[in-house]
């Protein structure tokens, strides 16, 4: 279905998540010093994720977003 002005915009619906995930408002991202991984920090440097290339290129996290891991193993942006 195409836009169209006429046509009454809803807001998306809001839902209320039940799993826990880990996570870090990512702040920097680099390439690891072998430039195997690709290392996500938080704004303190305490936390770190370090991820594969196919991850990276797959997901394309950018800083001031989420890096988030579930219980699974999971990862995802």
């Amino acid at each position: 279905m195409a836009y169209s002005p006429r046509v009454k915009m809803r807001t998306i619906p809001t839902y209320k998540s039940h799993k826990k995930v880990q996570a870090i408002k990512i702040e920097l991202i680099e390439p690891s010093p072998d430039q195997s991984k690709i290392v996500m920090t938080d704004h303190t440097g305490a936390y770190v994720a370090v991820v594969s290339a196919g991850y990276f290129y797959k997901h394309a996290p950018q800083v001031g977003g989420y890096y988030v891991k579930y219980k699974d193993g999971y990862e995802s942006w």
